[in-house]
């Protein structure tokens, strides 16, 4: 026996069918097991099936039965493909109905009541003006530049107070910081650096053999990365790898309720 039968059993017959006894009532009786492999396609021929029928005339004089008492046994597929169904009749106006399901699968059934929740009417944004977008950006700007000038004021009056007070620096968490945020970027920093003059070197390679100059694909890998790529990759994997550091080691002390211990209030 393999897998497959042995997870879902091959039937004959679908697992949902579709009746319509007229154009005002319509049923939908289930089967078997009833499971996310059973549901494949039967799945979506009953919302087709279901679409049309509610378009055929007023959606609000049609009803909808469900019955399950035929069900062997329902997974969450099946509580899933029920939901599905009730709320197209939900959204049309249409009135809808379950019967015979098993008490078992009723505390299911209920977690996702309200189902009107499981979908919720999409928000349209308000349309905003181009003075409104401006006055947005520009109050944006203003405050990134209060920021900036903040933190810059901030570590200016630092600076000057560790030189008058060199003392009483705390210099070994001042170099762990400067490990941290430099030093320990450097093997990576190194690697990045390295494909991208193996890299630029294959390229170059190839447009110089064509007139005799594969001899100054070297010091043209040299020149473009050390005066021109590499003070650019060195500033980028710096900021990121460092940024990225600090960030996780403040997320971990977060979590860990280290930074509450940090904070302290007057009386």
């Amino acid at each position: 026996m393999s897998i497959s039968t042995a997870i879902s059993p091959v039937s004959e017959s679908p697992v949902a069918v579709w009746s319509q006894p007229d154009n005002a009532t319509a049923k939908v009786t289930l089967s078997g097991t009833v499971n996310v492999y059973s549901l494949g396609g039967t799945w979506s021929h009953i919302r087709e099936s279901q679409d049309a029928w509610l378009k055929q005339g007023d959606p609000k004089s049609k009803s909808l039965v469900f019955d399950a008492s035929q069900v062997a046994s329902l997974d969450g597929a099946g509580i899933a493909f029920l939901i599905g169904v009730q709320e197209a009749q939900q959204k049309a106006g249409a009135k809808f109905e379950v019967q015979g399901l098993d008490t078992r699968y009723q505390p299911l059934l209920k977690e996702f009541d309200p189902i009107a929740n499981l979908f919720p009417a999409p928000v349209e944004k308000p349309k905003r003006s181009f003075v409104v977008s401006a006055g947005m950006a520009t109050q944006n700007l203003l405050d990134d530049a209060k920021g900036l000038i903040t933190f810059t004021g901030h570590l200016a009056a630092d600076l000057v107070w560790s030189i008058r007070h060199i003392k009483q620096v705390r210099w070994g968490d001042f170099v762990n910081a400067a490990v941290e945020a430099g030093i320990a970027a450097l093997p990576i920093i190194g690697l990045v650096s390295f494909l991208i003059g193996v890299i630029l070197s294959f390229q170059a390679a190839i447009g110089m053999k064509q007139f005799g100059a594969t001899t100054f694909v070297g010091p043209l890998a040299a020149l473009g990365i050390v005066r021109e790529m590499g003070p650019l990759i060195t500033a980028i994997l710096l900021a990121d790898r460092s940024s990225a550091a600090f960030a996780a080691e403040i997320g971990t002390m977060t979590v860990n309720s280290e930074v509450d211990a940090l904070v302290t209030r007057r009386p």
